[in-house]
């Protein structure tokens, strides 16, 4: 009978320790299984960012592309400007020479005739002198005879 306990004993612990075997077996190909899906869910992740990001580095690049062109554009107008506004200077200055050159031709062609400064300044001593202005007698013929026919 002990001998019967003994080997009922020994049989159970096999009998244990073997389906503890076949348990252990499906715990690991489950953990495999799961660590699988858990695999390919991160990869499928990192496919899916990594479309974002080439996404988003083909917007920057057309971002980049077009601000290059504006910046060529702007540099290319501004020079243009700089251009046309030197070319202006010189004009006024030339202008300004031939209409020097012409003043002093004609002071001295006419000596009696006033710079426009100087007809400036008369105009403006005019003006402040509030003393009314007197007409020369010689044309007082011809007022009386406008005032007749008027009337």
């Amino acid at each position: 009978m002990k001998q019967s306990v003994w080997w009922l004993v020994v049989c159970a612990v096999l009998y244990v320790s073997a389906s503890g075997a076949r348990d252990i077996e499906y715990v690991h190909h489950s953990g495999h299984d799961t660590m699988r899906y858990g695999i390919e869910l991160l990869l499928t992740k990192l496919d899916i960012i990594t479309s974002k990001l080439q996404r988003m580095e083909e917007k920057l690049l057309k971002t980049e592309n077009k601000s290059q062109k504006i910046e060529t554009t702007q540099e290319k107008s501004q020079k243009e400007k700089f251009v046309a506004i030197q070319k202006l200077d010189k004009d006024i200055d030339h202008v300004h020479n031939i209409t020097r050159q012409i003043m002093n031709a004609l002071s001295q062609l006419h000596p009696t005739t006033k710079t426009p400064q100087q007809q400036e300044r008369v105009n403006q001593r005019k003006k402040v002198s509030k003393r009314p202005q007197h007409r020369s007698l010689s044309n007082l013929p011809l007022l009386v005879q406008r005032c007749s026919i008027e009337r």
